[in-house]
């Protein structure tokens, strides 16, 4: 769940165009530095980033008119994953993002949310790619 992976969630004075962004506790070191203290083979306390939320975005606008317990769930985790990548995170679980994200392209394409406006099969193009290497 969300509460295992964060250490609090705060509104952000900071954000404007981004829905979220994470943050180092007040007591942490910053990720970076702890990448980088981590490379030299220092053993470091286990640490969760403060996701900051951005509740003038529309993401964070949607999400929270969500009625769905599950998908709320869900969203709140993508909305976290993206912050943590956009910070030069890697996923501790990129399986279960991958499974998120997958759930939410069939939902979108099952109809939920998404226009019914149909693509012209002859702009799909059946060549094969090139091969590299």
């Amino acid at each position: 769940t969300l509460e295992d992976r964060v250490e609090k969630v705060n509104l952000s004075q900071r954000l404007v165009d981004s829905p979220s962004c994470v943050v180092a506790g007040q007591q942490d070191i910053t990720p970076q530095m702890r990448r980088m203290l981590e490379a030299t083979g220092q053993k470091l306390p286990e640490s969760k980033p403060v996701l900051e939320i951005n509740l003038k975005h529309p993401l964070i606008k949607k999400l929270f008119s969500e009625s769905n317990d599950k998908m709320f769930i869900s969203l709140s985790n993508i909305i976290l994953d993206h912050a943590l990548l956009a910070d030069g995170e890697q996923l501790t679980d990129p399986s279960m993002y991958l499974k998120r994200m997958n759930d939410l392209l069939l939902d979108a394409m099952n109809g939920k949310k998404v226009s019914k406006k149909k693509v012209s099969k002859k702009k799909v193009s059946k060549k094969k790619a090139p091969k590299k290497g």
